[in-house]
């Protein structure tokens, strides 16, 4: 009977081990399909206020006004830039952080200031980023960075106000309305959590850990376009977690979305031990048939011996008696 079964529960244990192997790795893409959509929407938001610097470059007098002003910014003036530009910073205050102009140099020659003249970013230089040279000439979004604020990180809109290096228009991107908008109508579990870091691990939340340099030495030697880098670590508090990854070349940001691994993986625990009590449920019922049936079966095989045997032994008595009958009959003979 247990060779009969045997069979049946090893089809049953693989069917259910392939099942929550499918699972999990259902729950581990869904992770990072998560981090695919905050990515989209982190480049479509940077990419959003990249197009402010495009706006103000694009209208003729404003640029005409910014070139006369940056040939001779000892004697021009730029109300109406001045104007446009504080405008522009007031009303999108809380997605961008200042905008200003600076020259071929990368001396900032032009800052609106918010609330009072020590939020300003006059005579600060930004020749030292490896991206001006090129800015001067062509577009361009900066890697995230420390400019200025050290305890946060950000991320430069660079727009030249002519294709001739006269000079730049340059947006900081809020990050904290980035954060924001990354955990915004994120589902999550009470376990759950989501992060940016730059390219070097920097966590851009400088309340939260940044990553440690052999994780982002993993993240960076592995090709997580398609399909992602999911794995277990012990957190902060030490708890087992789920660690998700994106990261695209060419992305400013490292993407990552981390849940407790009790918590994300309760379906497959679920379906494991559901699978297991349903392989035993399966087990009695078959040992219970079985039983039964050997018992409606066996009965009138029994019946059929036991009669058997009753009539062996009358015959045997009847031959016995036959037997003595016949040695009597030859005694009186003699």
């Amino acid at each position: 009977m247990i060779a009969a079964i045997l069979p049946v529960g090893v089809v049953l244990g693989w069917f259910i081990h392939h099942a929550a192997f499918q699972m999990r790795s259902y729950i581990n893409e869904n992770m990072v399909d998560i981090l695919d959509l905050k990515r989209q929407v982190l480049t479509e938001h940077a990419e959003e206020i990249h197009g402010y610097g495009t706006m103000l470059t694009a209208n003729p007098m404003l640029r005409a006004e910014m070139s006369e002003f940056l040939k001779d910014s000892g004697h021009a003036s730029a109300p109406m830039t001045s104007s446009a530009m504080a405008t522009l910073q007031s009303e999108s205050w809380g997605q961008i952080h200042h905008i200003f102009l600076t020259d071929g140099q990368g001396q900032v020659l032009l800052s609106p200031p918010h609330d009072d003249e020590a939020t300003a970013h006059l005579g600060e230089n930004l020749g030292m980023l490896r991206e001006y040279q090129r800015a001067l000439h062509e577009p361009l979004l900066t890697d995230l960075f420390s400019f200025r604020e050290q305890h946060h990180l950000h991320q430069l809109s660079l727009t030249p106000v002519s294709a001739n290096g006269e000079g730049v228009i340059v947006i900081e991107i809020c990050n904290d309305f980035m954060v924001q908008t990354l955990l915004e109508k994120f589902e999550h579990g009470a376990e759950r959590t989501i992060a940016i870091f730059n390219e070097e691990g920097r966590n851009l939340d400088p309340s939260q850990p940044d990553l440690a340099p052999e994780v982002v030495e993993d993240i960076r030697r592995n090709d997580l376009k398609q399909t992602g880098l999911v794995v277990e670590a012990e957190d902060h508090q030490g708890r087992t977690v789920v660690q998700a990854y994106r990261y695209h070349p060419g992305d400013p940001w490292i993407l990552m979305v981390e849940a407790d691994r009790r918590e994300l993986y309760t379906p497959v625990r679920r379906l494991i031990i559901g699978g297991m009590g349903g392989v035993l449920l399966i087990g009695m019922v078959v040992v219970f048939v079985a039983l039964r049936l050997s018992r409606i079966i066996a009965r009138p095989i029994l019946n059929a011996i036991e009669q058997l045997e009753s009539g062996s032994v009358r015959v045997k008595s009847t031959l016995r008696q036959v037997a003595d009958s016949s040695r009597l009959i030859s005694d009186d003979s003699h």
